[in-house]
């Protein structure tokens, strides 16, 4: 079963590394792989793009499902078109 971690709020400067650190304690922890719940996002910088870059390299590394991104609020879409990374993560709505 995946594990699923939530973002909320603005992913920044200040919060960006808690979620970086969820997200790879539940790679580690979720052999079959993680879903992201971004719905929550309202606000969203570089910061919260490599964090979820390193959840999709940790995945790799171990040999685990890249990271499937949920509920991404256009803003995030958008930094993940513009820094190409889209296409790191599967995506459903």
């Amino acid at each position: 079963m995946a594990g699923v971690v939530s973002a909320n709020g603005e992913v920044d400067l200040a919060t960006a590394p808690d979620l970086r650190a969820r997200l790879l304690q539940a790679v580690r922890r979720h052999p079959a792989g993680i879903v992201v719940d971004l719905s929550g996002v309202t606000f969203a910088d570089c910061r919260a793009v490599a964090a979820l870059v390193a959840a999709r390299n940790l995945a790799a590394e171990l040999g685990r499902p890249r990271p499937v991104l949920r509920g991404t609020p256009p803003l995030v879409a958008r930094l993940l078109k513009a820094t190409g990374t889209h296409h790191l993560f599967t995506h459903h709505a």
